[in-house]
């Protein structure tokens, strides 16, 4: 018995939920994703696209159409405090959580700069 790799998969849309589930799976655990993922986050300069912070950085799916075989542009950069909230249940909590750990982070720089 062969095993497919999610390179050469059906896309994720075309898939029932299992079996979505399990290909996500397995692009997770791949190395073509740890390789895309690091290469999304050096695209972004090592920092959240929404917050700019630099720690517990993560890859968002912006569209599981190409999963295993994504395009930089279905790929953001978050850390994991907007990375839940982007998948919070209410409805732009991602924009607006990443606009106050911003705007928390620049008081903090400047309070900091005034020392």
């Amino acid at each position: 018995m062969t095993t497919r790799t999610p390179a050469h998969s059906p896309t994720a849309a075309s898939l029932s939920d299992g079996r979505h589930s399990q290909l996500y799976a397995e692009t997770m655990h791949s190395e073509q994703w740890r390789r895309r993922r690091a290469r999304a986050i050096q695209r972004a300069g090592g920092k959240c696209q929404r917050c700019g912070s630099a720690e517990r950085l993560e890859a968002h799916h912006l569209t599981y159409a190409r999963l295993g075989r994504e395009k930089p542009a279905d790929l953001i950069v978050l850390c994991h405090a907007c990375h839940q909230a982007e998948h919070s249940p209410h409805p732009d909590a991602g924009a607006s959580f990443g606009r106050l750990v911003r705007a928390i982070r620049q008081r903090i720089s400047a309070r900091k700069r005034r020392r």
